[in-house]
């Protein structure tokens, strides 16, 4: 019998959880109504990604999530106290996903994270120019917004 690998599944998870906090969106909701961590991730042709935003009245644009995470040097006795402080980025990570991003009219972000750090252990990577035209975007809504609370 196979069974499937739960590598990245919790970070994926976090991530799921973070974003919908922060949408204020309700998990109990099906994914078609809220962002979501892609299941299978990898292996359906039309979900790219590891999480995906959805439905997000005050995201202008949508976001792809690919999920990075290290936990140790290695799985040894002598090294199971040195844990990783430093995890290389790979180019071509951040070409697939922009690349699968922008062909479904979407924005690009990697998270990493350094499962076993007491702080700061999640980040976020965005192409410089996606980044810019979500503030861009954000901004714009605002403006809008406010032109219509002072009328």
């Amino acid at each position: 019998m196979m069974t499937m690998s739960k590598k990245g599944y919790s970070l994926e998870h976090e991530i799921e959880v973070w974003i919908c906090k922060l949408a204020e969106q309700d998990l109990i909701l099906s994914p078609l109504d809220r962002s979501f961590r892609v299941p299978n991730s990898g292996a359906m042709a039309n979900l790219k990604g590891d999480v995906r935003t959805n439905k997000i009245e005050w995201l202008p644009k949508d976001i792809i999530f690919e999920c990075k995470h290290r936990k140790n040097a290695s799985t040894s006795k002598a090294s199971e106290k040195k844990r990783l402080k430093s995890l290389r980025v790979e180019k071509e990570w951040l070409d697939k996903n922009r690349d699968e991003a922008e062909k479904e009219n979407k924005l690009s972000a990697i998270c990493i994270s350094f499962k076993h750090a007491s702080k700061n252990r999640q980040h976020i990577i965005m192409p410089l120019d996606h980044f810019e035209e979500m503030l861009k975007m954000i901004k714009g809504k605002s403006q809008v917004e406010k032109k219509i609370f002072l009328v």
